[in-house]
Protein backbone atom coordinates (compact mmCIF):
# COMPACT_ATOMS: atom_id res chain seq x y z
CA UNK A 1 0.00 0.00 0.00
CA UNK A 2 1.10 3.41 -0.76
CA UNK A 3 0.27 6.28 1.77
CA UNK A 4 0.42 9.94 2.19
CA UNK A 5 2.61 11.34 5.19
CA UNK A 6 2.66 14.69 6.95
CA UNK A 7 5.31 14.93 9.48
CA UNK A 8 5.79 11.07 9.54
CA UNK A 9 2.75 9.99 10.18
CA UNK A 10 0.36 8.69 7.72
CA UNK A 11 -2.14 10.93 6.47
CA UNK A 12 -4.25 8.57 4.57
CA UNK A 13 -3.69 5.66 1.61
CA UNK A 14 -3.80 6.83 -2.11
CA UNK A 15 -3.62 5.55 -5.36
CA UNK A 16 -1.57 6.51 -8.35
CA UNK A 17 -3.34 7.08 -11.47
CA UNK A 18 0.09 8.51 -13.27
CA UNK A 19 3.44 9.44 -12.84
CA UNK A 20 6.18 10.55 -15.25
CA UNK A 21 10.09 11.22 -14.98
CA UNK A 22 12.26 9.76 -12.32
CA UNK A 23 13.83 11.10 -9.47
CA UNK A 24 16.54 9.99 -7.06
CA UNK A 25 15.50 12.32 -3.58
CA UNK A 26 18.45 10.99 -1.83
CA UNK A 27 21.83 10.40 -3.55
CA UNK A 28 22.28 7.57 -0.95
CA UNK A 29 19.05 6.16 -2.08
CA UNK A 30 19.22 3.49 -4.53
CA UNK A 31 15.99 3.60 -6.23
CA UNK A 32 14.56 6.57 -8.09
CA UNK A 33 11.07 7.91 -7.34
CA UNK A 34 8.74 9.39 -10.47
CA UNK A 35 9.52 12.88 -10.52
CA UNK A 36 5.55 13.69 -11.19
CA UNK A 37 2.66 11.90 -9.67
CA UNK A 38 -0.80 11.87 -9.34
CA UNK A 39 -2.93 9.90 -7.46
CA UNK A 40 -6.10 9.98 -5.71
CA UNK A 41 -6.33 10.12 -1.89
CA UNK A 42 -9.61 10.73 0.95
CA UNK A 43 -7.54 13.61 2.86
CA UNK A 44 -7.28 16.88 0.56
CA UNK A 45 -3.55 18.06 1.13
CA UNK A 46 -2.85 21.92 1.40
CA UNK A 47 -0.54 23.11 -0.99
CA UNK A 48 1.64 25.68 1.61
CA UNK A 49 2.14 22.26 3.74
CA UNK A 50 4.94 19.50 4.05
CA UNK A 51 3.95 15.84 2.65
CA UNK A 52 6.25 13.13 1.84
CA UNK A 53 5.23 10.47 -0.33
CA UNK A 54 5.53 6.55 0.72
CA UNK A 55 6.01 4.14 -2.30
CA UNK A 56 5.88 0.43 -1.35
CA UNK A 57 9.44 -0.99 -2.01
CA UNK A 58 10.70 2.17 -2.97
CA UNK A 59 10.74 4.75 0.61
CA UNK A 60 10.09 8.10 1.92
CA UNK A 61 10.39 10.95 -0.43
CA UNK A 62 8.91 14.93 0.15
CA UNK A 63 6.54 16.23 -1.69
CA UNK A 64 4.95 19.22 -3.35
CA UNK A 65 1.61 19.45 -4.02
CA UNK A 66 1.15 21.22 -6.97
CA UNK A 67 -2.92 21.08 -7.69
CA UNK A 68 -5.62 19.66 -5.96
CA UNK A 69 -8.82 18.28 -7.53
CA UNK A 70 -12.56 17.71 -6.19
CA UNK A 71 -15.12 19.33 -3.82
CA UNK A 72 -15.24 16.16 -1.92
CA UNK A 73 -13.16 12.67 -1.66
CA UNK A 74 -11.62 11.06 -3.06
CA UNK A 75 -9.90 14.58 -4.15
CA UNK A 76 -7.50 14.24 -7.37
CA UNK A 77 -3.62 15.18 -6.52
CA UNK A 78 -0.92 15.98 -8.69
CA UNK A 79 2.70 16.68 -6.86
CA UNK A 80 6.23 16.71 -7.59
CA UNK A 81 8.98 14.65 -5.59
CA UNK A 82 11.21 16.63 -4.05
CA UNK A 83 15.22 15.90 -4.48
CA UNK A 84 17.46 17.15 -1.74
CA UNK A 85 20.91 18.38 -2.46
CA UNK A 86 23.75 16.95 -2.00
CA UNK A 87 26.18 17.75 1.07
CA UNK A 88 30.35 18.38 1.21
CA UNK A 89 30.08 16.95 4.80
CA UNK A 90 27.99 14.61 7.16
CA UNK A 91 26.35 16.90 10.15
CA UNK A 92 24.81 15.06 13.34
CA UNK A 93 21.43 16.48 15.02
CA UNK A 94 18.82 15.36 16.94
CA UNK A 95 14.71 15.91 16.60
CA UNK A 96 13.80 18.40 19.00
CA UNK A 97 11.32 16.44 21.57
CA UNK A 98 7.50 18.01 22.05
CA UNK A 99 6.88 20.05 24.75
CA UNK A 100 4.19 19.72 26.61
CA UNK A 101 4.50 22.81 28.95
CA UNK A 102 3.55 25.97 26.21
CA UNK A 103 0.33 26.88 26.86
CA UNK A 104 -1.41 27.90 23.60
CA UNK A 105 -0.68 25.12 21.14
CA UNK A 106 -2.43 22.49 20.15
CA UNK A 107 -2.17 19.28 21.01
CA UNK A 108 -3.25 17.09 18.10
CA UNK A 109 -6.43 16.01 19.57
CA UNK A 110 -9.48 16.81 17.91
CA UNK A 111 -13.58 17.02 18.55
CA UNK A 112 -16.72 17.73 17.76
CA UNK A 113 -19.92 18.34 19.19
CA UNK A 114 -23.40 17.75 16.68
CA UNK A 115 -26.71 18.87 17.94
CA UNK A 116 -30.25 19.07 16.47
CA UNK A 117 -33.79 19.09 18.16
CA UNK A 118 -34.53 15.57 19.12
CA UNK A 119 -30.52 14.67 19.85
CA UNK A 120 -27.24 15.16 19.55
CA UNK A 121 -23.53 13.28 19.41
CA UNK A 122 -20.49 13.82 20.21
CA UNK A 123 -16.85 12.78 19.16
CA UNK A 124 -14.84 13.70 22.11
CA UNK A 125 -11.28 12.19 20.47
CA UNK A 126 -9.55 12.25 17.03
CA UNK A 127 -5.97 12.54 16.21
CA UNK A 128 -6.57 13.16 12.78
CA UNK A 129 -8.90 14.80 10.31
CA UNK A 130 -9.56 12.21 8.43
CA UNK A 131 -10.76 10.13 11.56
CA UNK A 132 -13.03 13.37 12.60
CA UNK A 133 -14.53 14.05 9.42
CA UNK A 134 -15.85 10.12 8.69
CA UNK A 135 -16.67 10.05 12.40
CA UNK A 136 -18.91 13.37 11.90
CA UNK A 137 -20.43 11.99 8.73
CA UNK A 138 -21.35 8.35 10.48
CA UNK A 139 -23.05 10.77 13.32
CA UNK A 140 -24.96 12.77 10.52
CA UNK A 141 -26.31 9.94 9.80
CA UNK A 142 -28.40 9.46 13.07
CA UNK A 143 -30.18 12.88 12.46
CA UNK A 144 -34.15 12.89 11.18
CA UNK A 145 -34.44 13.72 7.50
CA UNK A 146 -36.94 16.42 8.82
CA UNK A 147 -34.84 17.98 11.45
CA UNK A 148 -31.13 18.25 9.02
CA UNK A 149 -31.72 21.27 8.53
CA UNK A 150 -31.85 22.41 12.07
CA UNK A 151 -28.69 20.79 12.96
CA UNK A 152 -25.18 22.72 14.61
CA UNK A 153 -22.12 21.72 14.97
CA UNK A 154 -18.91 22.78 15.53
CA UNK A 155 -15.11 21.10 15.27
CA UNK A 156 -12.89 21.43 18.44
CA UNK A 157 -8.84 21.38 18.84
CA UNK A 158 -6.97 20.75 22.24
CA UNK A 159 -5.15 23.28 23.43
CA UNK A 160 -2.43 23.16 26.23
CA UNK A 161 -3.92 25.33 29.55
CA UNK A 162 -1.19 28.49 31.09
CA UNK A 163 -2.00 26.79 34.55
CA UNK A 164 -1.85 23.18 33.05
CA UNK A 165 -4.05 20.75 31.71
CA UNK A 166 -5.57 21.29 28.21
CA UNK A 167 -8.80 23.00 26.86
CA UNK A 168 -11.06 23.18 24.05
CA UNK A 169 -11.24 25.99 21.39
CA UNK A 170 -13.73 26.12 18.67
CA UNK A 171 -11.96 26.01 15.27
CA UNK A 172 -14.89 26.53 12.91
CA UNK A 173 -19.25 26.08 13.41
CA UNK A 174 -22.03 25.13 11.06
CA UNK A 175 -25.74 24.46 10.43
CA UNK A 176 -27.03 21.94 8.78
CA UNK A 177 -28.18 24.13 5.49
CA UNK A 178 -24.29 25.11 4.58
CA UNK A 179 -22.49 23.38 2.31
CA UNK A 180 -20.63 20.41 4.88
CA UNK A 181 -17.37 20.71 2.83
CA UNK A 182 -16.67 24.15 3.67
CA UNK A 183 -17.48 23.51 7.51
CA UNK A 184 -14.54 20.80 7.41
CA UNK A 185 -12.37 23.18 4.82
CA UNK A 186 -12.65 26.33 7.69
CA UNK A 187 -11.80 23.47 10.32
CA UNK A 188 -9.15 22.19 8.87
CA UNK A 189 -7.39 26.02 7.87
CA UNK A 190 -7.77 27.23 11.32
CA UNK A 191 -6.22 24.09 13.13
CA UNK A 192 -3.26 25.04 10.50
CA UNK A 193 -2.80 28.39 11.59
CA UNK A 194 -2.30 27.23 15.31
CA UNK A 195 1.00 26.90 17.26
CA UNK A 196 1.49 23.07 17.62
CA UNK A 197 3.37 21.12 20.26
CA UNK A 198 4.43 18.75 17.23
CA UNK A 199 6.09 22.32 15.61
CA UNK A 200 9.35 21.22 17.13
CA UNK A 201 9.57 17.75 16.28
CA UNK A 202 9.45 19.16 12.49
CA UNK A 203 13.24 20.46 13.75
CA UNK A 204 16.18 19.51 14.23
CA UNK A 205 19.23 20.51 16.66
CA UNK A 206 22.91 20.46 16.36
CA UNK A 207 24.82 17.69 18.75
CA UNK A 208 28.83 17.15 19.04
CA UNK A 209 29.79 13.53 17.97
CA UNK A 210 31.73 13.25 21.10
CA UNK A 211 28.42 13.63 22.96
CA UNK A 212 26.44 10.69 21.35
CA UNK A 213 25.76 7.50 22.99
CA UNK A 214 27.79 5.72 20.98
CA UNK A 215 31.50 6.02 19.56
Amino acid sequence: MDYLLQNGKKLCPIKIKSQSGRVRPNPSYSVSFPKTISFCCVERPLPDEAYELKLRGAGVAALRIKSVGGVNAPFYVTADVLASEKTSDTRVSRIISRNRRIPGRATGNLAFVLKWPSGSATCPFATSFHNANRLFTERLRLVPLAERDSVTAHFDAEVRKAGGGVRRIKLATWIGTEPLPNFFRAARLALRYLPKEADDQKKTAPVEFSSLPFK
